[in-house]
């Protein structure tokens, strides 16, 4: 089995950059809340608008980290399952070699 922890770490940091990202632009809409109240002239249509826009932007970040996140625990899973199915499988061996040979001891017996 590979080991390909690192196999998404790329678009992992693009998830996170792109949630910073949008941390700033929600940070950027707070400071022109606070600068250009609703009061004046058309400047506060800005910051619902990048309050918005920053919200989607830290949601689509997330959405990627949340497919790495999956896609790495698949992987793990896929792992750990075909490590049980082997060892189940040599187990299962084991006792059929075992049953194998107390049958033809008992078939030496009754000769």
């Amino acid at each position: 089995m590979e080991d390909q922890s690192g196999a998404y770490k790329s678009l992992g940091g693009v998830g996170k950059t792109i949630s910073i990202v949008g941390w700033v632009v929600m940070g950027i809409g707070v400071v022109f809340a606070i600068r250009f109240p609703f009061h004046e002239d058309g400047k506060w249509i800005a910051v619902p608008i990048l309050l918005m826009f920053g919200f989607f932007v830290i949601i689509s970040g997330q959405v990627i980290s949340c497919f790495v996140a999956v896609a790495r625990n698949t992987e793990t899973t896929n792992n750990i399952l075909t490590r049980q199915t082997e060892l189940f499988n040599n187990i299962l061996t084991k006792q059929t070699e075992l049953l194998e040979i107390k049958t033809i001891e008992k078939g030496k017996r009754k000769e």
